[in-house]
């Protein structure tokens, strides 16, 4: 129903989805590798010699795997050539991104300060229909955590806790394993998120450019700089569980719609 089958894999190259977004909207891309072959951010071929050098020359980024990849595994963290090493060892020499490390909002480092919280908006566009928002969940990683959703073997780590249309966090935050974290609530109480408003805005101007997806996670923080940037954004399998804590029902006042068109296009 929101994604074509033939499409599913494709979907999860990571690389290829990034250049669907306007540069504006994603952090600094320093090489992109595709199949093993390196490009830089305009995608032109590039050498690996050359590749290498420039990578070599950044001082603070993140290699990242492109494909099949989720819950923030492949995301290596480089400052140092050592670390390169290792990055490009791991990485297999195939299908990887590396970009600059966004450094987040003052306000977003509250939270924590060693990963980039991201807030989770999830958009639905049923068919001839303008694109819409279900949720917005703010997604916080623990103390230490280089990624946001790190879960530890506990089920908790990452942190969850709703976003009002207004950009107001809610009541309740949640772990991973579904257990209030009390904590904090009670620190962040009465916060708001910069730029939401404007986060939902370019989403929902997005989605329009993706017609073959009717469900979309978008992952969207802000910078230090009050930019917002797109870190990704989830065709296949979106999660969904986590989200569910705090708004209830995925779709939400939309169910029967998508119901609707569910039973509409499965008929026989």
């Amino acid at each position: 129903l929101f994604i074509p089958s033939s499409l599913i894999h494709s979907s999860s190259m990571e690389v290829v989805a990034m250049r669907m977004l306007p540069m504006e909207f994603t952090a600094r891309t320093i090489v992109h590798n595709m199949n093993g072959l390196y490009f830089d951010s305009l995608y032109n071929p590039i050498s690996s010699d050359k590749a290498l050098n420039m990578l070599k020359a950044e001082k603070d980024y993140v290699i990242k795997k492109a494909i099949g990849t989720a819950s923030g595994k492949g995301v290596i963290h480089v400052t140092n050539p050592v670390e390169l090493n290792e990055a490009l060892e791991m990485m297999d020499g195939s299908n990887f991104i590396a970009q600059e490390r966004i450094v987040p909002h003052s306000l977003l480092r509250e939270f924590n300060d060693t990963s980039v919280s991201i807030v989770r908006i999830i958009s639905l566009r049923l068919k001839n229909q303008e694109p819409v928002i279900l949720s917005g969940t703010l997604r916080v990683g623990p103390k230490g955590s280089f990624t946001d959703n790190y879960i530890d073997e506990n089920h908790q780590g990452m942190t969850v806790i709703g976003v009002s249309m207004s950009g107001d966090l809610m009541e309740k935050a949640y772990f991973a394993s579904g257990e209030r974290n009390f904590q904090f609530e009670n620190d962040f109480k009465n916060k708001r998120i910069p730029c939401y408003k404007e986060m939902c805005k370019v989403v929902l101007e997005l989605h329009k450019k993706l017609p073959y997806f009717g469900l979309v996670g978008w992952d969207v923080t802000v910078n230090d700089e009050a930019q917002i940037k797109i870190l990704e954004y989830n065709i296949n399998a979106i999660g969904i569980v986590y989200y569910q804590y705090i708004h209830g029902p995925l779709f939400g006042q939309y169910t029967e719609a998508v119901l609707d068109q569910v039973f509409k296009t499965h008929k026989h």
